[in-house]
């Protein structure tokens, strides 16, 4: 007591309470170890420890639950409550009261039991042994469970078979649902699907490749073609709505597959080639023609194969290019007038656009063609055309002529032909003009400014050529609103823009 009395520092200070914890310490440790060799023989002194630690438990339980100990196996779950004995925290029996009692030593009494703080105890150590066992199976036994219902269903269908009411659906579309839970299992089925697909539509073409003869009428291969053209997405969308969720992805690959197997049939493909150019050619001259089986074969024609080796795109073009350079000759030869010409040109284009937005070979190729059409209807002739008719229009005030003319022309990229026909026209009306008494230089001027401003567009390469050439003739061409402080500057940079008035 003396010594604790010398090392204890002042109650109320943080180092004196660390140091009356310390030395609780240092004294329980014997004390235990005497308490287990018997030397407390006293009765009073085992009932006052027992007492203290009764009091210590009821602390310890009221602030901490009982240590409890689980275990789980196969799904059970035990819980089992341990009751604290003095026996049980003195020597603890168990995995679980072992660990509990390293976490919480048990209570001790020492002598000073005015300096010992209280035990609190602290949670308990849970000790969990979990045991779970799943097998996934193997997603190629779905895929084998579901293309062992599926298969004689689909062939039934490719085949137009008219039992199909044997096949029960709802359970082939749930068998088949359990495949595309698994992306490789899901591909796999659909490759399976794809693949007998393929090998009926391969049989089809082979037994169509006989009809290819040139003795043979064409319009039955047409048929069956068409037929089988138009019969396959029907079948594919049934099959489609029996996979269920994979079928908007199979839908897409199974549209491929009637392009992409029928280019391997060169001679259908040859054969039909030749057809769809002599249908386009007799449209073209205002025979009859089937357009739904024409517009069916252009569809069968335009997949992926047949777009990447421009299979149609060269003969399409070069079969236009021909059937339009042999009718410019002709019906320039059969007429001069250009104003009927140029309404040709204008309708003719006006059909292969109108064309362009409902047949796929057409809309394909539509820049290629308008420039095809362009070309061998107006370039080649552009020169010839305003040689021979651009004063006319002109002097005869055919408006609606030169409107229609500067419409083809700048869609062709060609009015720099016009820019030269205004500029001679004018120096050369100009000058008659200028020769005869009682003609208006300026009532010209102002016919050519309204040709310009309504019917050319105000093209401004025109406007400038209209505005020099009037200049050459001596007219002299100032805004009618020039004046102020840079009056005089302006004039002298240049040549200013003509103001026009249309009429």
């Amino acid at each position: 007591m003396l010594e604790s009395q010398m090392i204890s520092p002042d109650a109320g200070s943080v180092v004196g309470r660390i140091s009356v914890l310390s030395q609780s310490v240092i004294k329980r440790l014997p004390m235990k170890r005497s308490i287990s060799e018997g030397d407390l023989s006293s009765s009073s002194k085992k009932k006052k420890r027992k007492t203290k630690h009764h009091e210590s438990e009821d602390l310890g339980s009221d602030l901490a639950p009982p240590p409890i100990r689980c275990s789980i196996s196969d799904g059970d779950i035990i819980t089992r409550k341990e009751t604290d004995t003095d026996d049980d925290a003195e020597y603890p029996i168990d995995d679980v009261n072992l660990a509990s009692a390293m976490v919480n030593p048990p209570y001790s009494i020492s002598d000073d039991e005015d300096d010992d703080p209280p035990n609190i105890s602290t949670p308990a150590v849970r000790v969990f042994n979990l045991n779970f066992c799943h097998n996934k199976p193997d997603p190629k036994v779905y895929v084998d469970e579901a293309w062992i219902l599926l298969k004689p269903a689909l062939t039934s269908i490719l085949h137009e078979e008219d039992d199909l009411d044997r096949f029960s659906f709802a359970t082939i579309n749930h068998a088949a649902a359990k495949t595309w839970w698994n992306e490789s299992s899901g591909e796999a089925f659909s490759n399976l699907i794809l693949e007998v697909c393929g090998t009926y539509i391969s049989t089809t073409l082979q037994s169509l490749a006989v009809h290819c003869n040139d003795d043979d009428d064409p319009s039955r291969l047409l048929l069956l073609l068409e037929k089988s053209w138009l019969d396959f997405p029907k079948k594919l969308e049934h099959i489609c709505s029996i996979v269920g969720v994979g079928g908007k992805k199979l839908w897409g690959l199974g549209l491929k597959l009637l392009p992409t197997k029928l280019f391997l049939v060169p001679q259908i493909c040859d054969k039909v080639r030749t057809i769809i150019l002599h249908l386009i050619t007799d449209q073209r001259l205002g025979k009859p023609v089937n357009m739904s089986q024409l517009k069916n074969l252009m569809d069968m024609f335009s997949g992926d194969p047949f777009r990447k080796l421009r299979f149609l795109e060269k003969p399409f073009l070069d079969s236009t290019a021909e059937f339009y350079a042999a009718e410019a000759k002709q019906v320039l030869e059969q007429s001069s007038d250009i104003s009927l010409y140029l309404k040709h040109i204008n309708r003719r284009v006006g059909e292969e656009k109108k064309k362009c937005r409902s047949l796929s070979l057409f809309f394909i190729f539509q820049d290629e063609l308008l420039e095809v059409v362009y070309r061998e209807l107006l370039g080649v002739h552009a020169c010839a055309i305003l040689e021979k008719g651009f004063e006319k229009l002109m002097d005869d005030r055919h408006f609606e002529a030169l409107r229609i003319m500067y419409d083809l022309f700048s869609q062709a990229d060609l009015v720099h032909h016009i820019n030269d026909a205004l500029s001679s026209y004018i120096c050369q009306t100009g000058e008659k003009i200028l020769e005869e008494e009682g003609s208006s230089l300026a009532e010209f001027k102002a016919r050519v400014d309204k040709v310009c401003c309504t019917y050319f567009s105000e093209d401004p390469l025109l406007e400038k050529t209209a505005q020099k050439s009037f200049e050459g003739l001596g007219m002299s061409v100032v805004p009618p609103m020039l004046d102020g402080p840079f009056a005089e500057e302006m004039l002298e940079s240049g040549p200013l823009p003509t103001s026009h008035r249309c009429f």
